[in-house]
């Protein structure tokens, strides 16, 4: 039987298991301070997916790749570790919404009624947005949704991350200099 350890998996598996512990503590503690629904607070959470990002990708480049990474893996493993955090977030999330706060759509409609009144809406128009939205107020889209939205999310920071983080192997060039 071949051992079926893959580097890449593990690293990435471990780097969004702790991101995502990070932002269901985050998550946990908006939730203790009543401020889950405050979008300046939860934009938050996008500062301790950057440092996810490039810790894992970071860990994986020295720790398994012997300090080099290309431009293309290094966006793969961010997009992975956005991925694996995701998903355990995501099923936090699905707790959270059905059986810790069975409120939580009815709250986030109210605050949505109230940012389109501030917009200058009339009532039929809010009335019609509300109606179009009520098939993603479930546990299970809001599940998937997030987990498809850190993918997304995991791809776009780690295009810039990526470029930053990048160290290609030229040591076969290094080589072949010193043979001449």
């Amino acid at each position: 039987m071949e051992n079926s350890n893959n580097p890449l998996l593990k690293s990435t598996m471990t780097s969004g298991a702790i991101l995502g512990i990070a932002l269901i503590v985050y998550n946990v503690i908006l939730y203790v301070f009543n401020a889950n629904l405050n979008p300046g607070l939860a934009s938050i959470s996008y500062i301790f997916i950057i440092i996810g990002i490039v810790y894992g990708t970071k860990n994986y480049r020295d720790e398994f790749n012997n300090g080099y990474i290309s431009y293309a893996r290094a966006l793969g493993v961010g997009t992975l570790v956005a991925v694996f955090a995701g998903v355990l977030n995501s099923l936090y999330q699905y707790i959270y919404v059905t059986y810790i706060d069975l409120e939580y759509f009815d709250n986030l409609v109210d605050l949505m009624v109230q940012s389109y009144q501030e917009m200058g809406m009339d009532d039929d128009q809010i009335e019609k947005l509300i109606e179009a939205s009520n098939y993603t107020r479930t546990p299970l889209f809001f599940t998937f949704s997030a987990i498809f939205g850190s993918a997304i999310i995991g791809f776009i920071i780690s295009l810039i991350t990526s470029f930053f983080l990048k160290k290609e192997n030229d040591s076969f060039e290094d080589a072949m200099e010193n043979v001449e």
